[in-house]
Formats: structure tokens, sequence, C-alpha cells
């Protein structure tokens, strides 16, 4: 049974403290499934593979961005200027926080990323999630969201079923979408940041 799991570090309007993640606190959003309008939790020993997926880190910060803001009364332009306006001012409403979560030398390497609090969130999430296989000791499938494309989707929805051992039993339906890379103009993608950059 494949199953959508949760992780954490989502919130959008929090301090940097409250989204520092440790490997404990991610597991138990990782083991919560969706049933109903609740969440059950299972014990990570029932898990017997892992497709990890992934959506271009640039794609992932916007998407989180218009989603926040159709979620708000005001009255947002959901552009590229409005994209980053609105990720000045949410990095300057936690400037002190950051000093003190991040420390000086991450947070030069992050002082030309928009919203780059989501994106140390991204990177996080990502990093836990390699790190969750390594410990459970399975090899993860990798998927990259951008995968589903037109181009690639029959090829791509195969190597899943066949990695899940499951058979194919429906016709394959392309995932399209607007990219949104002309949102950020500069981008930092130091190592130092992202232990699994290559990957995604």
């Amino acid at each position: 049974m494949l199953t959508k799991t949760h992780c954490g570090s989502r919130c959008q309007d929090c301090s940097p403290e409250a989204c520092v993640e440790s490997f404990k606190d991610y597991m138990q959003q990782y083991i919560r499934a969706p049933s109903s309008q609740e969440y059950q939790r299972y014990e990570p020993t029932l898990v017997k593979k892992i497709v990890h997926l992934t959506k271009d880190p640039v794609d992932n910060i916007v998407s989180c961005y218009q989603c926040e803001n159709k979620l708000t009364d005001e009255n947002v332009v959901l552009n590229s200027e409005g994209f980053q306006t609105f990720c000045q001012n949410y990095d300057k409403h936690f400037t002190v926080e950051d000093e003190r979560a991040f420390g000086p030398k991450l947070l030069e390497l992050s002082k030309n990323v928009p919203c780059h609090g989501d994106f140390y969130r991204y990177v996080q999430r990502h990093n836990l999630a390699f790190e969750t296989a390594n410990v459970l000791r399975i090899e993860p499938f990798l998927v990259h969201l951008e995968d589903f494309e037109e181009n690639h989707s029959e090829e791509t929805i195969s190597g899943v079923l066949k990695y899940l051992e499951l058979p194919n039993v429906g016709p394959t339906i392309p995932l399209n979408w607007e990219r949104t890379h002309d949102h950020c103009t500069k981008l930092n993608t130091s190592s130092h940041l992202l232990n699994n950059w290559h990957v995604i």
C-alpha cells in the first residue's frame, strides 16, 4: 500500500527556531497517514519501500507562496514581482531570529536567497527523508515531479510500479504546470546548505 506522508516544518509564518527539526521530531510527522479527517500513526517497521518525490526547489517555494497567499484576504499580486516583495518582507520579519537560529556562516550563504526560510525547510525535509531511508535500511526510489511531464510520464510511472512490484492497470495522464524560475533571479546552491542537492 502506497501511503502519502506529511512531513513537519510546514508553518509559513513561524520563526526559524520553530522550523529547525530534529530527526526524532521528523519521524513523528513521517509516520502519519491521513485517514478521513484524522491522522493515524503507524510503526516505522511497517515501511518496506520509499518513493521519494522531489519538486524543483524554485517551483516548490513559489507554489508555497502562491498557496499561502490564496488563503489570505490580502490583495497580493501572484507574479514574480509579488513573490520578490513577499520574500523581502518575510525575510526582514525574522532578521533577529535568523541570526539566533542559523549563525553568521549560514546567513552569509543565504543572504541573496529570497524566502531563504522556505528554502531551509525544503533542504531540511529532503535531508531528513534521506536520513530516514538510511535508518530504516531502505533504498528509496527517487522521482522528480518533472519526470511526470508528457515526454517522460509513461517511463516514470513504469519505473515506480516496477519498484513497488505493482501492475499497470490504466493509461497514464501527463502532468503539466507552468514553471516559475523567473520568480527567482539569484540563488546560492552551496553544498553547505544541501547535502543532497545533486539529486533534486
